[in-house]
């Protein structure tokens, strides 16, 4: 029994350290941002989970299935709910089936991490690995941004370099391993304000000088959320830490000594670097981080100790000494050779009333020196904490002065971006509201937003999360959606409040940006969540005063009043058995699903490179393992004739409808083929999708007029007429949208739209075409 009891602890663990190997992973890819990445790290991700669920079926063989608390369905079930949204828009025709099968892959595996994360949780050895994990993604990302900055190592496209002071005050901004600055921010945000609100647990023992270690986090994760120079991450954290500190009002002045120093040693810091635009000098650089981190620590150590009472042993509280509760100590019963009765010294204590004599003491003539030290240490007892609060208020204050005269361009201006937000969001809702109830699948926007957007700017991600949501599944997933966060946070807010801030930090900022597009970030909240789910113990001695007491009672008997035991192993019988099959049958099929996505996209990015010999039979490869694969046909659709070009288009077009690039490939292959009407109804449908494309617009006018002119020679006066008079049509409307978008008082014409010489000159041409033949 002992040997199937370790077995299963070791199960668990291994357990964990997947999941940690699936959150480094995600890391150092991108944040699983792309596709491509994440196809791979599913692919490995379900393959380690198949076995390990073997195991632990094996392991609980005629006993047992595993499967969550029912309190803990919802989070669960708001995950696969979204996964069965997307597998249903597989029968009913989405827009882009692609794109629709790669987010069911994706939340696919984002529930079973759940799953297996709220499975693990209640068990020590699963909490400890959990923990473990959480804690060296975050080293990973912000130990490898920090040390990309100082050119240790290099990381692309880590430094994003601008001379646009709307997008950058600096001219540089960290983006870290997810190489874009605004979810980065987000996520060291999150990282921060956990280990800041991690402080509460040590504050409430008050059993000794707060610890180097506890304060060593802080300073590298708020240097990186400032070099980010994301306002939105800064506000986002503002307002989560509000929140926190509100909840914990008691916590308020420990926290605010602790964070004083480190947060302004990294904003000394931030101005170092952002003076350097993201590029210091390494050994000098290296020594200043050095410095102002050891500073940040010392000094917050010193207030903390100062806040309670200990000024007259701060330097004790720098070496790490923990203050004795006496002085001295009477000493033990002594005897003397000759004497006759024994002599015991009383305790005193420094500051005391005792008038006995103590061999500790000082000699009588230093009675007057003593009374002034006692009197002097009583004094600073009383005004040290009120010392500590007023030096790390001027701190704070002094840290974000610092911040803002660097960053004042960018606070203060930066509105031409939110305008275009503005815009980006006004379009995304007239796309939502074509519907409203189930939405478009996979991929809406990206395939949607050329058509639907109201003036020429780049943005190829709605930048909201719940938006992009709210497109792909409708109400009703971002009705689940909405239904699993509140049910995260409140019991979190029950079980775990000290998790709220960070939790809120990164559920705010997708509001306001495409996070939810990470994968990483969607693992960071189900982690958070995850850790939440159980009330950790409460260690504070009867009679103490209590920091941010949580006073719901919730941790008495665990989350919830469940106990450990509750996340637990069920009774056999026809159910569980059904579950353990479901589960194994669908970790097998999205594994299976991963690899084959996978190999299809190894051999397309093997065919970008190859020589023309092998790119045929590479695409063609690549398109049997994914025959949705858009980009593989649209290569493969060059290499081919014609006909069989426009075969392939046609068939790669059934499967994403509203894909620019293919109706675009298909009105240049019919005006090759000479077939005028089909070419002008490609030419038609491409520029409805893609009406602020100059060069499309220029190439469809040249493409018809030469089409024209071809069936002109040829003696097709009928075909040729048409084509020059559908040419024509398309200059109109080509004209009239530029003089209406240029007489837009504040226009954002990021993709430099305009009218094209070019196609400009092909009106006479077109117009003696299209009247040839007509009779007088």
């Amino acid at each position: 029994m002992d040997a199937r009891h370790q077995l299963i602890k070791g199960w668990r663990q291994a357990g964990g350290w997947c999941l940690t190997a699936l959150m480094l992973a995600a890391c150092v890819n991108t944040g699983l941002f792309f596709d491509s990445d994440m196809y791979f790290i599913g692919m490995i991700w379900f393959g380690m989970l198949l076995i390990w669920s073997v195991a632990g079926t094996a392991l609980n063989r005629g006993g047992n299935v595993l499967y969550p608390g029912q309190s803990d369905m919802l989070g669960l079930m708001g995950l696969a709910g979204i996964m069965l949204v997307y597998a249903l828009h597989l029968l009913l025709s989405p827009l882009s089936v692609n794109g629709t099968v790669s987010e069911l892959l994706r939340f696919a595996m984002y529930s079973s991490c759940a799953a297996v994360l709220w499975l693990l949780v209640r068990h020590p050895e699963g909490r400890k690995v959990i923990a473990a994990g959480w804690h060296a993604a975050g080293v990973l990302l912000c130990g490898s941004a920090l040390l990309a900055v100082y050119g240790v190592v290099e990381l692309p496209y880590a430094i994003y370099h601008t001379a646009n002071a709307d997008i950058s005050a600096t001219g540089a901004r960290l983006g870290g391993l997810l190489q874009y600055p605004n979810t980065f921010g987000a996520v060291m945000a999150a990282y921060l304000l956990e280990r800041l609100f991690a402080l509460l647990p040590v504050l409430r023992s008050r059993t000794g000088p707060l610890p180097a270690a506890a304060l060593l986090p802080l300073l590298p994760y708020a240097a990186a959320l400032l070099l980010t120079e994301s306002r939105g991450a800064w506000l986002a954290a503002a307002l989560a830490g509000a929140a926190g500190l509100a909840r914990e009002r008691r916590a308020l002045a420990p926290l605010l000594a602790a964070a004083a120093a480190p947060m302004l040693g990294a904003a000394l810091l931030y101005r170092q670097l952002a003076d350097a635009r993201l590029a210091p000098v390494v050994l000098p650089g290296l020594l200043w981080l050095a410095g102002l981190w050891a500073g940040s620590v010392l000094a917050g150590r010193l207030l903390c100790r100062l806040l309670q009472g200990g000024g007259t042993s701060a330097v004790a509280a720098v070496r790490g000494d923990s203050l004795p509760s006496a002085a001295c100590a009477g000493t033990a019963m002594r005897k003397r050779a000759g004497a006759g009765k024994a002599r015991q010294d009383r305790a005193c204590t420094p500051g005391g009333d005792s008038r006995e004599p103590c061999p500790c003491r000082a000699p009588t003539g230093a009675q007057p020196v003593a009374d002034w030290r006692r009197a002097l240490a009583r004094r600073s007892r009383r005004l040290g904490p009120l010392a500590a609060l007023a030096i790390a208020a001027a701190v704070i204050a002094l840290t974000a002065a610092a911040v803002m005269l660097q960053v004042r361009s960018r606070v203060t201006g930066g509105a031409a971006t939110l305008g275009a937000r503005g815009l980006m969001y006004r379009d995304a809702w007239e796309l939502a509201k074509t519907s409203p109830w189930l939405g478009q699948g996979g991929d809406t926007w990206r395939l949607s937003y050329r058509a639907v957007q109201s003036e020429p700017y780049v943005g190829s991600e709605v930048h909201s999360g719940y938006m992009n949501l709210l497109l792909d599944t409708g109400g009703i997933g971002l009705l689940l959606i909405f239904c699993m966060t509140g049910g995260m946070l409140y019991r979190v807010a029950l079980c775990r409040p000290r998790l709220l801030p960070p939790l809120i930090v990164l559920l705010g900022h997708a509001l306001i940006d495409f996070d939810l597009s990470y994968g990483l970030v969607w693992l960071l909240i189900v982690w958070l969540a995850a850790m939440g789910m159980y009330a950790e113990p409460r260690t504070v001695q009867a009679g103490e005063a209590r920091i941010g007491e949580n006073r719901t009672g919730a941790n008495r008997s665990g989350a919830s009043g469940q106990s450990e035991g509750q996340y637990r192993m069920g009774d056999t019988g026809p159910l569980p058995i059904m579950l353990r099959a479901v589960w194994l049958s669908g970790v097998l099929l999205m594994g299976s699903l991963a690899a084959f996505l996978w190999v299809s996209e190894v051999k397309y990015e093997a065919s970008l490179d190859a020589p023309i010999q092998d790119k045929r039979e590479l695409l063609a490869s690549s398109l049997r393992w994914n025959p949705y694969n858009e980009a593989a046909a649209l290569q493969l659709a060059e290499l081919l004739p014609l006909r069989e070009r426009i075969v392939m288009l046609e068939t790669s077009h059934a499967y994403s409808q509203r894909h620019p690039e293919l109706s675009w490939k298909l009105a240049e292959a019919y005006s090759f083929l000479g077939d005028a009407e089909e070419a002008v109804r490609w030419f038609r449908q491409s520029l409805n999708l893609d009406p602020y494309h100059t060069d499309k617009q220029a190439r469809a006018v040249i493409r018809l007029a030469w089409l024209a002119e071809w069936q002109g020679l040829q003696g097709l006066e009928g075909p040729s007429r048409m084509a020059a008079r559908s040419a024509l049509g398309l200059l109109a409307q080509y004209r009239a949208a530029v003089n209406s978008l240029m007489q837009q008082p504040k226009l954002h014409n990021d993709r430099k739209f305009r009218l094209s010489p070019l196609a400009e000159h092909q009106r006479k041409r077109l117009a003696e075409l299209a009247a040839k033949g007509i009779p007088e």
